[in-house]
């Protein structure tokens, strides 16, 4: 299973850092390397060094620049937990606030307190997580 960042580790990563938005342009010189710039500040914030060709190249400068803003998004997240087990007929079913179980995942009881749902638990069940942002709401 791969790591992932919490929302507590990208507010102590976002700490002290630049102020995005960060943003891509060509280095100043001509060189078609990209570099990582900051409204603001006197220097720049990276340079693109030569990948392994110019496509890949730039898709790492576009994923730096966008670092500030995702990480802002996982920042503002929370992690919610459910109950899930394996049914007799090989899918994921997941415990609902209600005592029953749901092969959607969206009618799950998810709670904030990973504890909490560790109370819960028999044999045979896990703990799952999700990241949850909200977004803000559009006008209707």
């Amino acid at each position: 299973m791969a790591e992932y960042i919490t929302p507590e580790q990208a507010r102590e990563l976002l700490e002290d850092t630049t102020p995005g938005p960060w943003t891509l342009r060509k280095t100043v010189d001509g060189e078609d390397t990209p570099i990582v710039v900051a409204e603001g500040v006197k220097r720049h914030i990276m340079t693109a060094d030569p990948a392994d060709s110019a496509d890949r190249q730039q898709a790492n400068a576009n994923l730096v620049a966008a670092a500030p803003d995702l990480a802002t998004m996982i920042a503002w997240g929370r992690v919610e937990f459910a109950l899930a087990r394996d049914s007799d007929y090989g899918w994921a079913e997941y415990f609902t606030q209600w005592g029953g179980w749901t092969v959607e995942k969206s009618a799950a009881w998810w709670h904030p307190h990973r504890d909490f749902m560790e109370r819960r638990r028999d044999g045979g069940t896990r703990i799952v997580s999700r990241l949850v942002i909200d977004l803000e709401e559009e006008d209707e």
